[in-house]
């Protein structure tokens, strides 16, 4: 990058010294790093990088927000800065996994593989601080895990017991249902499907309703499927989740406990 200003050199490196790769670093060697960024704006809807492709760079975010999109185009996240986005496929050279698309007007700092990749070799103090940093970066991150896990699990015990009153509730329902649409077929003379049809259009809006809040898009449609007999409303925030309480009648709340 062009040559700073002593404070604005400053603070570019305060910035990239609140990145958890780079943190472990002494001003001298940050100063390195910082010779590699190069500066760069999107605008919303830019491709920051691309899912399938080789991770060619890693990027600073320094400004606005970028989203992170599967594959299968579903937006699964939104990162904010300060922060790192694809340092994983450069420390080990996989190809994308997401598309990185710009949300806001973005800045960022781009970090060249090739550039960064000589830099760890050249410097083996660099190396062994950073590649340190990563291990415990992917440790919090598998922490994390264990503790969302065990979260998902004390609330599935939490609402099992009233899950499957619910399902018993429904059972009996269906089983009466039936009884009565055998004597309605019985007395009226009319074909047992015609009234099945005509009295599933009736009652579709009586089956419980549940409403799933996880700012993780895998993990509702897990619930939605693991709930069949349910009518399932699903809310990405607890924003979102009230505003439906306020509209809804709903029989069932499943919520994650860490979501903004």
């Amino acid at each position: 990058m062009a040559k700073a200003d002593p404070k604005k050199e400053k603070l570019l490196m305060q910035v990239l010294k609140k990145i958890p790769i780079f943190n472990g670093l002494a001003l001298t060697q940050v100063r390195k790093i910082l010779a590699l960024c190069v500066h760069k704006s999107y605008a919303p809807g830019d491709k920051v990088c691309i899912s399938g492709t080789p991770p060619e760079e890693m990027f600073v975010l320094l400004s606005g927000a970028v989203g992170i999109i599967t594959q299968e185009g579903l937006k699964v996240a939104t990162i904010l800065p300060v922060t790192m986005v694809g340092e994983m496929g450069v420390i080990t050279g996989q190809p994308r996994v997401a598309t990185v698309e710009a949300t806001k007007p973005t800045a960022v700092f781009i970090i060249q593989k090739d550039k960064f990749d000589a830099v760890l070799r050249d410097d083996d103090e660099i190396r062994s601080k950073v590649y340190r940093a990563i291990i415990d970066v992917l440790s919090g991150k598998l922490s994390n895990d264990n503790v969302r896990l065990r979260d998902y699990q004390q609330e599935k015990s939490r609402f099992e017991g009233q899950i499957a009153d619910l399902d018993r509730r429904l059972s009996e329902q269906e089983r009466r249902a039936e009884i009565a649409l055998d004597l309605a077929a019985e007395s009226s003379g009319r074909d047992q499907a015609e009234l099945e049809l005509h009295v599933g259009e009736q009652v579709k809006d009586l089956l419980p309703r549940a409403l799933v809040v996880d700012d993780e898009l895998e993990f509702r449609k897990l619930l939605k499927d693991a709930l069949p007999s349910f009518d399932v409303l699903e809310a990405a925030d607890g924003a979102e989740a009230l505003e439906m309480v306020g509209e809804e009648k709903l029989d069932l709340v499943i919520t994650d406990i860490r979501m903004p």
